[in-house]
C-alpha cells in the first residue's frame, strides 16, 4: 500500500459511534465540498482545517489555506503571520512544486518570486495578478505597486524590474 504523509481526518460518527474517515491515502487526491447556499461547506471545511492544525505536531504536514473570495471567516483564523512569513513559505512551496528542495540554485527565482508574492500579499492582490507583475510590458502597474509597497526589498525589486530589460533581468543571479 502506497505511504502518504499527513492524518487522517473525521468526517462523521454516528450515535453508534461508528467513524467515517478521509485517509492520507486518500487526502492527496481531490476533495470537492459541494451543496446548497447555507449548507454547511464552510463549517465543514473549518472541521477539516482544525483537525490539521490540531495534529500538525504528529504529522508535521503544513496547512495552505488558498481563499481566493476572502470567505474565511476571521473568527476562526488560529494566528496571523508576517507577510514575509507568508512570502518565503510560498517560495519554498513553489521550489518544492519545481521538484527543488530549495533556491539555492535559483537565486533569481526565489528573488522574483519572494517580490511577487510580497506585493500581491501588501496589496491584498490575487495570484492571477502575478502575471501582471511579470510582465515586462506592465511597467506602469509594477511602479504604481511600487510607490505603495512597505517592504523596501520588494520595492527596490519592482523598481529593478521596471529599470532593466528582459534579457538583462533575466541574465541577473
Amino acid at each position: 500500500m502506497t505511504q502518504v504523509r499527513g492524518n487522517d481526518l473525521l468526517i462523521a460518527r454516528s450515535t453508534a459511534k461508528e467513524e467515517l474517515r478521509l485517509t492520507a491515502l486518500q487526502r492527496s487526491m481531490h476533495l470537492y465540498t459541494v451543496g446548497a447556499t447555507g449548507s454547511g461547506k464552510s463549517k465543514f471545511l473549518e472541521y477539516l482545517i482544525r483537525q490539521d492544525i490540531k495534529t500538525w505536531i504528529h504529522s508535521e504536514c503544513g496547512l495552505l489555506l488558498l481563499d481566493p473570495h476572502a470567505s474565511a471567516r476571521a473568527t476562526w483564523v488560529v494566528a496571523y503571520v508576517s507577510a514575509s512569513v507568508v512570502t518565503d513559505n510560498m517560495v519554498d512551496a513553489l521550489a518544492h512544486v519545481w521538484g527543488a528542495g530549495d533556491t539555492n540554485k535559483t537565486p533569481l527565482m526565489a528573488r522574483t518570486a519572494a517580490t511577487v508574492f510580497q506585493a500581491l500579499y501588501e496589496h491584498k492582490r490575487t495570484l492571477v495578478e502575478a502575471l501582471t507583475i511579470l510582465d515586462f510590458s506592465s511597467h506602469d502597474f509594477r511602479a504604481r505597486l511600487a510607490t505603495t509597497i512597505e517592504d523596501e526589498t520588494t520595492r527596490v525589486n519592482l523598481e529593478r524590474m521596471n529599470n532593466l530589460r528582459p534579457q538583462d533581468y533575466n541574465a541577473e543571479s
